[in-house]
């Protein structure tokens, strides 16, 4: 359906959901993450815009995050259009989705299902209001999830799963005239 459309979907259990564009606010802080990351990840590994779907197959369900990455990306035997190996997963959030993205709520929902994916290290949650991100981690695929907290310009972010460091004013340069 997707191959032949204008239009995004997310599958959940069988229903199809559409998926609104971004703001220009929002699309400025992936695009942010998404550069930082494409000249700075190890050689195998790429950075993928929300284009390519994020496919959890023991689920059976797929996601558009507005940033992945994978190191010798995979597809699914029946996703060809999706990648089921992210080790790191960046979502911004936007007030259609601050419920059903974060973490740090109990609406935290799509967390859970990303979570899923024994590949997956690492969840960035960025967002629009503040200069602040939520990042989860996992030293291994059968670890707890562990939580940090940045905050502010001068907050430097640790990814983990990639050996990077990127300052929070990085990823929020050249966003404050949009909404």
């Amino acid at each position: 359906m997707e191959e032949a459309s204008d239009i995004r979907y997310e599958y959940h259990n069988g229903e199809v959901f559409a998926m609104s564009g971004a703001a220009p606010k929002h699309s400025a802080l992936s695009s942010n993450v998404n550069s930082f990351l494409r000249a700075n990840l190890p050689p195998g590994c790429r950075p993928f815009d929300s284009d390519l779907k994020v496919f959890v197959d023991t689920l059976q369900k797929g996601f558009h995050p507005d940033v992945s990455v994978a190191c010798r990306p995979t597809t699914g035997p029946d996703e060809i259009n999706a990648i089921n190996n992210p080790i790191l997963i960046v979502e911004v959030l936007s007030p259609s989705t601050a419920d059903y993205d974060p973490v740090s709520t109990a609406g935290g929902q799509k967390f859970w299902f990303y979570a899923e994916l024994p590949s997956l290290r690492e969840y960035v949650l960025i967002e629009q209001k503040r200069q602040a991100v939520e990042v989860r981690y996992r030293p291994s695929s059968e670890g707890k999830w562990v939580m940090a907290y940045y905050e502010g310009e001068d907050a430097e972010i640790l990814l983990r799963s990639l050996d990077l460091r990127l300052k929070v004013s990085q990823d929020y340069e050249d966003t404050e005239d949009l909404s």
